[in-house]
């Protein structure tokens, strides 16, 4: 038997650390972010007895997180298969995407519930500080806004029904979120611009002030790399645009066709996603 699911992508457009020691389910993040129609796939069977094997772009890899998560399941003699659809390391919660994918399909087989497979997920990317709140955000569908930290029902996450198509632009190589969360001094200074942030959305989420919120943050807390400033002045005059969270990417919606074109760098078009990660074949 073989199961697979799907787990969109998760931009996140600004956020707030929250850490919690020794709770997990309290621990993550604040902030707002767009789950989108691409991400990743897992796909899961019975595999060698006491053996956990798990396959990216078809190479046996450790996938650290993806292995913890499924570990803290109890779960061992699998076979796990995972695609992405985008970029690992640029902002659009990959790792959380496949990890939840792995878990989501994983907890089919062997008869676990979907909260099984979201607390081990959201668990093993706070443990392994690859990531703090995207497992939270793809709780939600369009625009997620998380306005409590942890993974619901302890943590709180409010939705809204956009529809909107996204052109992401890699502007660069990929960044390393672990390092960056573990830099105090620039995690102060992210903390303290996050807060200001979601406060001043929570009183206007509209799609205009997310884009303007989000460019506000990235300026403020030193994140945009002088490439991706000069692509974001490129494409200003033809689309909103702002900053993935935490990579070298921009995220853009508007007359799309122009500022590629002006543009001329790689990018992806994807659509908000509302229906959530989800099991999409059992064989």
């Amino acid at each position: 038997m073989m199961v697979e699911a799907f787990c969109p992508g998760h931009i996140t457009c600004f956020f707030r650390s929250c850490r919690r020691s020794g709770d997990l389910l309290r621990s993550g993040s604040v902030g707002a972010g767009l789950c989108v129609d691409k991400g990743a796939m897992a796909q899961v069977r019975e595999g060698d007895e006491d053996r956990l094997t798990i396959v990216y772009r078809g190479r046996e890899q450790e996938a650290p997180v993806t292995r913890r998560a499924l570990q803290r399941m109890g779960l061992n003699g699998l076979m796990v298969t995972i695609s992405h659809q985008l970029p690992l390391g640029q902002g659009m919660g990959m790792s959380a995407s496949g990890t939840l994918a792995a878990c989501l399909a994983a907890a089919e087989l062997k008869g676990l519930s979907r909260e099984d497979a979201f607390k081990a997920a959201h668990c093993a990317e706070i443990e392994a500080g690859g990531g703090l709140g995207d497992v939270s955000g793809l709780t939600g569908h369009g625009q997620s806004t998380r306005i409590r930290p942890g993974l619901p029902p302890i943590g709180e996450v409010s939705s809204q029904d956009w529809v909107m198509e996204l052109s992401m632009v890699f502007v660069g190589g990929p960044l390393s979120t672990a390092e960056i969360l573990q830099d105090q001094n620039i995690m102060q200074e992210i903390d303290e611009c996050g807060q200001r942030a979601l406060d001043r959305y929570l009183a206007e989420p509209s799609v205009d002030a997310l884009f303007r919120i989000s460019n506000s943050f990235s300026r403020r807390c030193g994140l945009e790399s002088g490439d991706l400033k000069e692509a974001m002045r490129v494409v200003s005059p033809f689309a909103r645009c702002g900053m993935a969270m935490l990579g070298n990417a921009i995220f853009m919606a508007g007359d799309l066709d122009r500022a590629e074109k002006e543009l001329g760098l790689p990018t992806t078009r994807v659509r908000l996603d509302h229906r959530g990660p989800r099991v999409t074949h059992i064989g």
